[in-house]
């Protein structure tokens, strides 16, 4: 009897051993494979990238602090149509009763995080149709028309403008190009005859010799 008790009680130790070691073992935390917690990085790393990609292709210039965890990975130059700037040019020419044929405004932007945005370079460009190309007065009071129309747009707000102003008969053209700033502003509004105005743009900044 002594033995069969014996053999009862040492057979449900082994059973309640045996169902605390596989309680213990079932509600054990996995711990992650230090491989597999990398690739998981790497992917999100990489989800994050696209999306900060995508997120500066529509972004608008901007200034700002660097974001501290994208620093290093986007160091570049990206190109932007400033279209409404462009559109606001163009509804400004027509109500001037100048005859249209192209206005382009972009910028280049240089970045150091993806996310802000700081305008390097503005390039503006705009093509007048002309039946007087060789009509200095006309060309000129055209031209004088035009910057008048620049002034007050939103062209002047961006830095480092380069102007081309073109006029464009058949498969004949004249052209200005300038550095359109506050210093270029003031010279042609003290220039008072419109027929002087293309000389005037087209020398300026040159010096005595290059003009003579």
């Amino acid at each position: 009897m002594n033995r069969f008790k014996f053999g009862v009680t040492l057979t449900l130790c082994l059973l309640l051993t045996g169902l605390l070691l596989i309680a213990s073992v079932n509600g054990q935390t996995v711990t992650p494979d230090p491989i597999d917690l990398t690739g998981t990085a790497l992917v999100s790393e990489a989800t994050l990238t696209a999306s900060v990609a995508d997120f500066a292709a529509q972004s608008a210039p901007s200034g700002g602090t660097a974001t501290p965890f994208m620093e290093g990975l986007c160091q570049s130059l990206a190109f932007r149509a400033l279209d409404d700037v462009a559109a606001g040019i163009e509804d400004g020419l027509l109500s001037a009763d100048l005859p249209v044929e192209a206005v382009t405004v972009s910028a280049i932007e240089d970045t150091q995080d993806c996310i802000t945005f700081d305008v390097q370079r503005t390039d503006a460009a705009i093509a007048l149709s002309t039946s007087a190309i060789n009509d200095e007065a006309a060309i000129g009071a055209a031209l004088q028309a035009t910057f008048a129309v620049l002034a007050v747009s939103d062209l002047p707000l961006y830095p480092d403008i380069r102007l081309t102003v073109a006029f464009v008969q058949g498969n004949q053209q004249r052209s200005v190009t300038v550095g359109y700033d506050a210093d270029f502003r003031a010279f042609i509004d003290a220039v008072a005859d419109p027929a002087d105005l293309l000389d005037a743009v087209t020398f300026y900044g040159q010096p005595p010799a290059a003009i003579g």
